[in-house]
């Protein structure tokens, strides 16, 4: 009676410790192991930025200030216009090579641009365009404050700029290059320096809410 017993006992054990080893595989650390193996593909959200910029002309030593709109999920786009601080237009007949004129110099200008901006990684972004830019040189005259323009400098020019943005929990920082050029007499380039700083934000808030 009592070896019937023990069999039983060593039965229902090994039984019980089949079961064990069943669940483990299906539902414990094996299914872990395999699921850490199955590559997870990440999916961004549609986000927006809103930057104020400031950029530096080297030609000139010219202040200029603006605003860029980029909209980006793996890939989308940017906006961005950008004015000078330096507003003399010429008011007065004749140019600046055949007026009595001062150093002083002004350089009215204007740009709207766009293009492509692509996510990188989760906090950094890649951007690149092109715009149109239009830039003038005024010289003070010695005659009543008036102004002069400097004819043989071209006015319209290709806007071609490329840079980073960098985005962290919402605070968005900006750097980058802009070339503006021309073709014709003198091949007239001037090179730019852009910073922004802005924000970044979600269509949707979390959790789904609009």
């Amino acid at each position: 009676m009592k070896r019937i017993i023990l069999f039983l006992l060593v039965l229902c054990m090994a039984h019980t410790m089949q079961a064990q080893v069943g669940i483990y595989k299906s539902s414990g650390f094996g299914a872990i192991k395999k699921e850490k193996k199955q590559r997870v593909k990440r999916t961004y959200e549609w986000e927006n930025m809103i930057l104020l910029n400031y950029a530096f002309t080297t030609t000139g030593k010219t202040h200029n200030v603006g605003f860029t709109y980029a909209r980006c999920k793996e890939a989308g786009f940017y906006v961005d216009a950008m004015v000078g601080t330096e507003w003399h237009f010429a008011n007065t007949d004749g140019y600046a090579y055949n007026r009595f004129v001062t150093n002083k110099t002004s350089h009215p200008r204007i740009s709207l641009g766009g293009g492509a901006i692509v996510r990188m990684v989760i906090p950094l972004y890649v951007y690149a365009g092109a715009g149109y830019a239009y830039r003038e040189l005024n010289y003070k005259t010695y005659s009543g404050g008036h102004w002069a323009k400097y004819d043989d400098n071209p006015c319209h020019y290709a806007d071609v700029e490329c840079g980073l943005i960098g985005s962290i929990k919402g605070f968005t920082i900006q750097a980058g290059y802009s070339l503006l050029a021309r073709g014709g007499y003198g091949n007239q380039i001037a090179h730019e320096i852009k910073v922004g700083l802005g924000y970044t934000f979600p269509d949707k808030k979390k959790g789904g809410q609009p």
